[in-house]
């Protein structure tokens, strides 16, 4: 049995969510690079990153360009 007081949504409200590319590995690489750049060149202003520039060259050598 229908509920006869019921009122139904529009049919033009369908939530669309939009397809990302993929990120390449270049991209990737090239991004990394930046990073690692960006903390040595801030290392006085951030204090010790030598921790965290090894984790970020484990990546990048674990990534196959």
């Amino acid at each position: 049995m229908l509920n006869a007081n019921k009122e139904e949504e529009p049919v033009d409200k369908i939530e669309v969510t939009p397809v990302l590319d993929k990120v390449s590995s270049v991209e990737v690489k090239k991004a990394m690079d930046k990073i690692i750049r960006f903390l040595y060149e801030q290392e006085e202003e951030f204090g010790e990153v030598s921790n965290e520039l090894k984790v970020l060259r484990g990546y990048v050598n674990e990534l196959k360009f």
